[in-house]
């Protein structure tokens, strides 16, 4: 299965945080480059964070079709933590992106966690919560 963005911009739209060659992205801030067409320097996007980003809308085909940020109002992607250890581990992350988190979305990713014995942090109107191992929930209270 191979998916496109097709005009899908949430990464861009100001709901995730980055610095884009030198000009500062984050919520409320749209990329400085993001142009009613998209991205007005595709070709010289940066690696970091535009190429290196994954969508897991993009790469988990497991997700539906609805879940695709622009459809969903909510960006699904992974992010990493290092456990007491100092191993690095994942969680899936999920971002508002223009409106409250659906109860549809929440409840498609903690069962998608639950299947996959995976850990989850979700926004709620701007506050964070999470779920998974004990481990991660007391790294992510801690932080």
């Amino acid at each position: 299965m191979q998916r496109a963005c097709d005009g899908c911009t949430k990464c861009c739209e100001g709901w995730l945080a980055g610095t884009i060659h030198g000009k500062n992205m984050f919520p409320g801030r749209p990329c400085h480059f993001m142009g009613k067409a998209g991205c007005s320097i595709y070709a010289d996007r940066p690696e970091n964070p535009c190429k290196t980003f994954e969508c897991e809308w993009l790469t988990n085909p497991e997700l539906p079709e609805w879940a695709k940020p622009a459809q969903c109002n909510a960006i699904i992607h992974r992010k990493t933590w290092r456990d007491a250890q100092g191993v690095l581990r994942w969680y899936y992350n999920i971002v508002e992106a223009g409106e409250p988190l659906r109860s549809s979305v929440l409840s498609l990713m903690i069962q998608h966690c639950l299947i996959n014995r995976s850990d989850l942090r979700y926004e709620i109107e701007g506050g964070s919560n999470w779920i998974g191992s004990p481990e991660f929930v007391e790294h992510m209270t801690s932080r």
